[in-house]
């Protein structure tokens, strides 16, 4: 603000390193993303793939972009405004693909957010995806999309201020992606 330059300089020196970070400025530089790990429990059937990379990150802005994108913003957004509950308060998130021995892909993603309101709320908007998709709630978390883009199974779980979604082509598969702990 009263810095000028400097200020501008000072952040090309030390960059936002989060979407989170640039829609709310007020979260730079002290709020920095957490690094969220996602352990192997996949079975012989599926391996993780694409591990070059460290961290498969989706971000604050992709996630707000996903329910934009599927009509469950709560807001009446005719742009992007990305500051919304939803997607806001997330603290870091991981996404790991795997390839199933019979080529078929599946991925585990896991969120963790600043509190556990801000988990519920992500959750009921992931919910709401789902069920925009014409998602069937099987119990126990598990959700199944019988045909169409996004025709999977999916697992979605909520322990406290983390989410994990499991998603794989049938509920067989899901413990053989990521078996419950």
């Amino acid at each position: 603000a009263g810095d000028g330059w400097d200020a501008v300089n000072a952040v090309y020196d030390n960059p936002p390193e989060s979407t989170e970070q640039v829609i709310h400025p007020d979260a730079y530089p002290d709020e920095e993303p957490v690094a969220v790990a996602v352990p192997d429990r996949s079975n012989d059937r599926y391996e993780r793939f694409d591990l070059e990379r460290e961290t498969n990150t989706l971000g604050e802005a992709t996630i707000y972009a996903m329910f934009w994108a599927n009509d469950v913003v709560p807001e009446n957004h005719s742009t992007y405004d990305y500051d919304q509950r939803l997607s806001a308060g997330g603290g870091g998130d991981t996404v790991v693909p795997y390839r199933g021995t019979d080529g078929e892909d599946a991925y585990v993603w896991r969120s963790t957010w600043d509190s556990t309101a801000d988990a519920r709320e992500f959750l009921a908007g992931y919910r709401a995806v789902l069920d925009e998709h014409g998602a069937r709630a099987r119990g126990d978390g598990v959700y199944v999309i019988e045909s169409g883009p996004y025709a999977d199974a999916f697992r979605v779980v909520r322990r406290g201020e983390t989410v994990t979604v499991v998603n794989a082509p049938t509920v067989d598969d899901l413990d053989a992606v990521h078996a419950r702990r």
